[in-house]
């Protein structure tokens, strides 16, 4: 189920599956509360922006029919101060549940951001409350009303990348990834009682341009299939070339945004053909690497092919010839000599 949403990370998923059928696995099966206690999932990832960690614990809620919570921990402090506590994010997840309790126990909680609640060097005779006071209140097994060990709980933290220039220093900074154990997260700032409630630890890879281009166009929910689906609905046939996805790849890549970054770049790619095609009689849209690199679009209007600026696009309504000099054009093309 995974495959058809994520886009490879296949040990991440590997490991994810298994921790989270091992939990609802005590469930289903009634197994003592004093034998589960504590033995919800905990589990901690950690990878650079973008690569897919919230992804997966949102696929696998849909996959498994339970409620989903997401927790940024940039708001979380200590009940009392101003921010999000932890009851609040139970009441979120409560809340995705239509208030069924018995629904709400079995839910995932989603701890986005971990890295931002890490104790603050230098201010141990302060209350760090929205740093080491949160993790205290985790580490020690927050209660609430739902009881305790049976929601399963995946954390999320960002590896700085800044300096990922290169798919060698990638593919380096992955295998350090890898090797990162419990006290490599107490010297970042986590305190030994909450890097022990996360016992699966695993690293999310590095996205590379075959990655990317994958990500544009495999899952069931793809990027490209959803354009398709938006450009039909004005009856627009939508093409795209493997050089372009391949030159999309490698924007993001340069912008260092990951897989978001791609949704960004189609956005500001189609923006003026999803303004002007609604209404326009135009039935065809190709998108080249040439589109990409110099902003030129490919239309069909009426059985004639254009090669438009990315500026302006042709309107049916209007059927006198173009020239170069009209509207930005660059060629006509009649396709039916």
């Amino acid at each position: 189920f995974l495959d058809q949403y994520v886009v490879g990370q296949h040990q991440a998923k590997k490991v994810l599956s298994v921790a989270v059928y091992n939990h609802y696995k005590r469930l289903n099966n009634n197994v003592p509360s004093d034998v589960t206690q504590h033995t919800g999932v905990y589990g901690d990832s950690y990878s650079s922006t973008s690569k897919g960690k919230t992804l997966l614990a949102q696929t696998l809620a849909k996959c498994l029919d339970v409620p989903f919570a997401i927790c940024d921990c940039t708001c979380l402090t200590q009940a009392g101060y101003v921010g999000e506590d932890i009851e609040s994010v139970i009441a979120k997840l409560l809340q995705n549940a239509n208030f069924n309790v018995a629904r709400a126990e079995q839910g995932i909680v989603f701890l986005d951001e971990m890295d931002k609640i890490g104790a603050v060097p230098g201010i141990h005779q302060l209350r760090d409350v929205g740093g080491e006071g949160v993790q205290q209140y985790l580490g020690f097994g927050a209660t609430s009303s739902l009881g305790t060990g049976r929601r399963a709980i995946s954390a999320a933290g960002l590896a700085n990348s800044s300096g990922e220039n290169t798919h060698e220093e990638a593919q380096e900074k992955d295998k350090l990834l890898c090797s990162v154990e419990p006290r490599d997260l107490i010297e970042y700032g986590m305190i030994p009682e909450f890097v022990g409630r996360f016992p699966v630890v695993l690293a999310l890879h590095s996205l590379d341009e075959d990655m990317l281009v994958r990500i544009l166009t495999e899952p069931q929910n793809s990027i490209i299939t959803q354009y398709k689906m938006l450009f039909d609905m004005d009856k627009c046939n939508f093409s795209i070339t493997d050089a372009a996805l391949r030159a999309i790849a490698s924007k993001a890549i340069e912008r260092k945004a990951g897989a978001r970054g791609l949704k960004s770049i189609m956005e500001h790619l189609l923006l003026e053909p999803m303004y002007e095609i609604p209404n326009s009689g135009i039935i065809a849209l190709h998108v080249d690497k040439d589109v990409v690199d110099a902003s030129r679009l490919h239309c069909c209007v009426n059985g004639i092919t254009m090669v438009a600026s990315h500026r302006e696009l042709p309107n049916a309504r209007d059927n006198r010839k173009l020239s170069s000099q009209d509207h930005g054009w660059m060629k006509i093309i009649d396709t039916n000599k």
